[in-house]
């Protein structure tokens, strides 16, 4: 029986019929599947899963916060964070203790143990960003940034106007401080986002799936 749908010739590099109906949809999940399998195989290397390293880098540079804001801070809902900071506890990389203003305060706090993996964990990222843009030239990569913030601002416009929370902040914080659901988000202000967090939350954009790394 002829399928009632006749696909289009597939483009070079088209790798599933998906691509007809939207190419650049079919290349962004392309590459950020690849980034988020590339992340994962150099994290491997110091213990750690896609997304854990982000929640590391914000305790690392700010110090010991509330687990309320440390969700807030890369965009995650607060039961995928208690699952992402009991195991990063259970690899002795973070410690909890109760918060002294609020009985139902957690507060999150890198241990000695996980400085020693600081360094390691820029590096990966250092690595990361190496690798992916490859040996594209300085014009070449101010192109796909331009681009890749277009696309960025457009999706964050769309999720944050159907859904409020830690999702439409973290998406709101990833665009720079634009305007982007800040009518929505509880606080009514969307600070800007950590500098190690800007460049390298441009793909995987956190909290699209209810937080940053499923994962976790």
């Amino acid at each position: 029986m002829r399928n009632e749908i006749e696909p289009r010739n597939k483009g070079v590099g088209d790798t599933s019929s998906a691509a007809h109906y939207g190419s650049v949809s079919s290349a962004l999940f392309r590459v950020t599947r690849m980034h988020r399998m590339l992340i994962g195989q150099l994290l491997r290397e110091v213990g750690l899963h896609p997304g854990q390293e982000l929640v590391m880098i914000g305790l690392w540079e700010r110090g010991r916060m509330r687990q309320v804001d440390l969700a807030r801070l890369v965009g995650s809902d607060a039961p995928t964070m208690t699952r992402t900071v009991q195991r990063l506890e259970q690899a002795g990389l973070v410690r909890r203790v109760p918060s002294p203003t609020g009985k139902r305060s957690v507060i999150v706090e890198p241990t000695a143990v996980s400085l020693a993996l600081r360094r390691r964990v820029e590096g990966i990222l250092v690595e990361l960003e190496q690798l992916l843009v490859g040996s594209l030239t300085d014009a070449a990569r101010t192109k796909a940034l331009t681009v890749l913030e277009q696309l960025k601002r457009n999706l964050a416009h769309q999720v944050c106007g159907r859904r409020a929370g830690p999702c439409a902040e973290g998406l709101a914080r990833l665009t720079d401080g634009q305007s982007v659901g800040i009518a929505r988000s509880p606080t009514g202000v969307c600070p800007q986002p950590p500098a190690w967090l800007r460049p390298y939350g441009m793909l995987s954009l956190p909290g699209l799936q209810g937080g940053p790394a499923e994962a976790w």
